[in-house]
């Protein structure tokens, strides 16, 4: 029994012989022809990825995707076709698959695939889920990660044959993930998270049940602003900028009346949110964390390290920085007008801080783990030219020459598709450069700084 377990969802046995042929002996491996049969597979065993076919029996592969994101939201899955045009790859990753595989494929691209999934599902699932790794072996990992950061598994260079005939083993793993950057519990009286889905913790209770909708959008404005006094008019044009006075001033009043009372429940003894001269503000009385000021504090400190050229200490912020970044701004509420703006800053923040990391790790000795935070920045913006040029440099570096050519055909069918541009000649350079086999040191970085701005 191996330590991974894949599923294959595809009505063609010509293909279930391909992955049984390149993967056999490094993964078990399942099979379904039917969408029904991979449900069922799913709900029973614990499945690492799944890779499914384009076009399935009973539904196409895309209706597949959305229905496992609908019932297994973090299962990666990989979306698999012969002789795919540039609209069906890009449609892939439209629907948030983890990659695209055209058949018939290389045991290698399968291998670095299984990799890149087993590190995300680590990163996304917040509490542990059934998972291939044994006990005692996930535990090993976790206890060795910063050796592994530090030794980046003494990533090979572009000619080391070893870096081809890799065996599937324990996937790098960042270490910015496993850091973790929250307050201890008797440090303050309420921590508040905004990164990910809202949620309040008080020593150990957790508040994640709000007095509606509006109500809990109210807490979050204040919350988010809490060394500010916010006018009540401002509140009412803000929440009910439809209803006349009264019934905004009454909307307000009842969703003021639902807070007080759910953190009057907590027996805290102190007002949470006060009230003077028409202004409503949180208590500052109140000894509060906030995960976004905690997120700022450290980008701040790493962009002001790097600056002054303090590698090491700009590492340790920024990774704190990344590990407090749990999603996206009160990610359950993404329409909401008010949070738009900082939910954007705060991922621009985020990216930048990966883009950063990566480059330093891509000309620092550490390629993989430079390719994990590569990944994590196209997929939130697949249109960044020059982390698609790093991947291509990173791969070579390792030996995957084949896959470095084939992160610039992505890039160049990515960019005629969403831009109507051809990749730049920094670009196209390094294609051939990779294409000849020419000796790279250094990424070519097109106006890459040696520090950047978070401002």
């Amino acid at each position: 029994m191996h330590v991974w377990t894949i599923l294959i969802v595809n009505p063609q046995k010509k293909d279930h012989q391909v992955f049984k042929r390149l993967l056999s002996d490094v993964c078990d491996i399942r099979i379904a022809s039917t969408s029904s049969e991979a449900i069922e597979i799913l709900s029973n065993e614990a499945i690492t990825l799944v890779f499914s076919a384009h076009q399935l029996v009973d539904v196409s592969g895309f209706e597949f995707l959305n229905c496992l994101k609908e019932n297994f939201p973090h299962m990666p899955a990989v979306i698999t076709a012969r002789n795919p045009d540039k609209d069906l790859i890009l449609a892939a990753f439209r629907h948030e698959a983890l990659d695209f595989v055209e058949m018939p494929c290389e045991k290698q691209e399968l291998e670095d695939i299984i990799r890149k999934a087993v590190r995300n599902r680590q990163i996304m699932v917040d509490k542990p889920a059934p998972t291939a790794f044994p006990e005692e072996r996930f535990r090993g990992v976790i206890s060795s990660f910063w050796e592994a950061l530090r030794s980046d598994d003494n990533a090979p260079g572009q000619n080391d044959e070893s870096a081809k005939n890799a065996i599937l083993e324990i996937p790098d793993m960042p270490g910015m993930e496993i850091r973790d950057a929250s307050p201890k519990e008797a440090s303050y009286d309420f921590r508040v998270f905004f990164l990910g889905r809202f949620r309040i913790e008080a020593g150990n209770r957790q508040i994640d049940e709000w007095p509606g909708h509006k109500g809990k959008q109210l807490l979050a404005y204040l919350l988010s602003n809490r060394k500010r006094h916010i006018h009540r008019e401002q509140l009412m044009n803000m929440f009910w900028p439809e209803s006349t006075l009264s019934c905004a001033k009454n909307s307000l009043n009842v969703a003021l009346c639902g807070l007080r009372k759910l953190f009057s429940n907590l027996d805290f003894g102190k007002d949470f949110i006060r009230f003077r001269n028409d202004c409503y503000f949180i208590n500052p009385d109140l000894d509060i964390w906030v995960d976004t000021e905690a997120f700022r504090r450290h980008s701040h400190r790493g962009q002001s390290l790097d600056h002054l050229g303090n590698i090491s200490e700009m590492i340790s912020e920024y990774q704190a920085a990344t590990a407090l970044y749990k999603g996206d701004f009160i990610e359950e509420d993404r329409y909401d007008d008010w949070s738009s703006i900082e939910r954007e800053n705060l991922l621009e923040t985020y990216l930048l801080i990966l883009s950063r990391l990566s480059y330093f790790y891509s000309i620092n000795g550490k390629p993989r783990t430079a390719i994990t935070l590569c990944d994590r920045v196209l997929g939130r913006d697949q249109c960044r030219e020059d982390i698609h040029r790093r991947l291509m440099f990173c791969y070579y570096r390792i030996g995957q020459r084949n896959r470095s050519i084939r992160q610039y055909q992505k890039c160049r069918k990515i960019l005629d598709y969403e831009l109507g541009v051809e990749p730049t000649r920094a670009t196209v350079s390094l294609y051939e450069r990779i294409c000849n086999g020419e000796h790279l040191d250094v990424p070519d970085e097109e106006g890459e700084e040696s520090t950047f701005d978070l401002n």
